[in-house]
């Protein structure tokens, strides 16, 4: 090794001493041009007057030359840190505004802002997280039967972290149970090939798999919140930052809701928080009346196993049945207040609370829900800490805790964490089950559009 060593020195002293024609020179390797973005050209003068040749003649004319009058977009702006502006280009990259940070953080207008996919059920082309991507997979040859050598089974459910699109043949349907129910009544999937056949479980596995994403979505918004860096705690000679700068005015991610805060929620029907985008509220689970002990978390996307029985009816007492996945809320007052509210948007109009136990019926998987919630709970905390002064700081036990956690997302916290990706996780939850499909007044949306007759 050392005679290795002294030879690959002395090339390099009689590299350096050869003279520059002798020298390798790399040929530089070329930036990546990631925007089409040119300044208008000036509109040309399409009159000709007579006597004059053809414009076909003139230099730069838009018949031959369309290219270079086509506009095209500015790339997107960026959430955090832009990247180093580069003079030679005429696109450069900016940050967001305040607007448009408020659009970013709002979940309705990201899950509409999608990219669009052609729904096989409805015939329409719908944003992709209103639709759920069924994909035909070949059947293993010791399973395969002869006239059935493919399965539908539901891909790209779980987040890309934890596993990836199986087939690149595919469709796509409505969000709801109920549709592909449709699909399965009606057999239409066949008509990619006739060895396809739709397992009887396809919905309950959906159903499975969307679950699942909520708890994944939930561990990396936990993970994004332990490794992002504290917020420094402000000293009496640090100059007093702009309310809209200060981290302390914009609210938590997520925190858990007092149980004096919960009964508000209960008592007027209204969820007056700033950001509010959403309220879980997750009872930890009992323990197993059989085993005495309590259920362990569990994220695995594989079919848990059922529950176990329930005790006989002569020993217990039948359980109450299940509230509903989600009831919305309000962020104003009731229409019977005498005070005026301002005009919000859209997507604070209605706040969906999800009740924990139909949410994730299994016992293991709403162990694990708790179990991620906690550890949300305590990352910010931590942040709660450092932003509250010593004279306004509240009481250790903070009037009780409550089983109700809230999710905020707003233009002034979305630089922190983004809560968007599990607020629509739960939606999608929510549209499955048969919520989110009704229009304004309440009525029922039909599946299948009426076709069109015309007189």
């Amino acid at each position: 090794m050392p005679r290795v060593l002294h030879r690959f020195l002395d090339g390099v002293t009689k590299a350096a001493s050869l003279p520059s024609s002798h020298k390798i020179v790399l040929p530089s390797r070329k930036r990546r041009r990631i925007t089409l973005y040119q300044p208008p050209q000036a509109h040309p003068n399409c009159r000709v007057a007579v006597g004059d040749r053809s414009i076909l003649l003139e230099e730069g004319n838009p018949l031959s030359n369309k290219a270079r009058y086509a506009r095209h977009k500015r790339t997107p702006p960026v959430l955090r840190g832009a990247a180093r502006e580069r003079k030679e280009e005429e696109d450069r990259p900016r940050l967001m505004s305040e607007e448009e940070r408020a659009w970013y953080a709002d979940p309705w207008l990201r899950m509409l802002s999608g990219r669009l996919r052609f729904c096989f059920l409805t015939h329409r082309y719908l944003p992709r997280d209103f639709l759920i991507r069924v994909a035909a997979v070949n059947l293993p040859p010791s399973h395969a039967a002869r006239a059935h050598k493919q399965i539908l089974v539901p891909d790209g459910l779980e987040h890309g972290r934890y596993a990836r699109a199986r087939s690149s043949r595919a469709f796509y349907v409505l969000c709801q149970r109920q549709a592909i129910k449709e699909i399965i009544d009606r057999g239409s999937y066949k008509r990619f090939a006739p060895s396809i056949t739709a397992p009887p479980s396809l919905t309950d596995r959906v159903s499975h798999l969307l679950r699942v994403r909520v708890l994944q979505e939930l561990e990396l918004l936990v993970r994004d919140l332990m490794l992002r860096p504290p917020i420094p705690r402000r000293r009496d000679h640090d100059p007093v930052p702009s309310s809209a700068s200060s981290p302390s005015a914009s609210p938590s991610p997520l925190r858990r809701l007092t149980r004096i805060e919960w009964e508000l929620i209960k008592s007027t029907g209204t969820i007056p928080f700033e950001g509010a985008i959403a309220v879980l509220v997750v009872p930890p689970p009992n323990k197993d009346p059989l085993t005495g002990k309590r259920p362990r978390p569990s994220m695995s996307s594989a079919p848990l196993p059922p529950p176990s029985p329930e005790p006989s009816p002569s020993t217990a007492k039948p359980r109450p049945p299940l509230p509903p996945l989600s009831v919305l809320h309000s962020p104003r007052r009731r229409p019977d207040s005498d005070e005026v509210d301002e005009v919000l948007p859209l997507s604070e109009e209605q706040i969906p609370l999800y009740n924990g136990l139909a949410l994730m019926p299994h016992p293991e998987q709403r162990a694990a829900l708790v179990k991620l919630l906690k550890k949300a709970e305590k990352a910010a905390v931590r942040d709660a800490c450092r932003l509250a002064d010593e004279e306004d700081a509240q009481p250790a036990t903070n009037n009780g805790k409550s089983h109700a956690f809230l999710l905020s997302s707003s233009g002034k916290n979305v630089d922190r964490v983004d809560v968007v990706p599990l607020a629509t996780a739960l939606w999608r939850v929510r549209m499955f089950e048969g919520g989110g499909w009704e229009a304004r007044d309440g009525s029922e949306v039909p599946l299948v559009p009426a076709p069109v007759t015309h007189t």
